[in-house]
């Protein structure tokens, strides 16, 4: 594991941009503010839902560029989120979020674009959106 220092942002360095907002979809209000605390690091605008019947709302209205989608939540979970994406044939890259042991493989399987295993760091999530959001 690098222990090297990291550089949150400041005003003289690039920030990351994605091509629309974020969406984040956990049922956990402090994870969802604490991410898009750093999403406002990087000047990224973002959404949040509560839920996956939510999340599909929120997408149906207006599909994001990058969408964080927490796996187990009431009402629909991700796994029914991620059904009904592909269904309506929406294309956005999706990190899922989860502390299920078999992340990885869920990931794979679904053909994401990267996952984040809870808990996870301040330094994963800013390097995960600096790289998939480009300069």
């Amino acid at each position: 594991m690098n222990n090297s220092p990291v550089s949150l942002g400041s005003p003289t360095e690039p920030k990351s941009r994605c091509l629309g907002p974020v969406l984040i979809v956990d049922d956990d209000p402090l994870l969802t503010e604490a991410l898009g605390a750093l999403f406002r690091l990087r000047d990224i605008s973002y959404t949040v839902a509560g839920n996956g019947q939510e999340a599909l709302l929120a997408i149906a209205k207006e599909p994001p560029a990058l969408l964080f989608l927490d796996l187990n939540m009431p009402l629909l979970d991700g796994a029914g989120v991620m059904r009904a994406v592909q269904r309506e044939g929406y294309c956005f890259p999706i990190v899922a979020m989860s502390s299920e042991s078999n992340l990885p493989a869920i990931a794979a399987a679904w053909g994401l674009v990267s996952y984040l295993s809870k808990p996870f760091s301040v330094i994963e999530v800013l390097n995960l959106v600096d790289s998939l959001c480009a300069a």
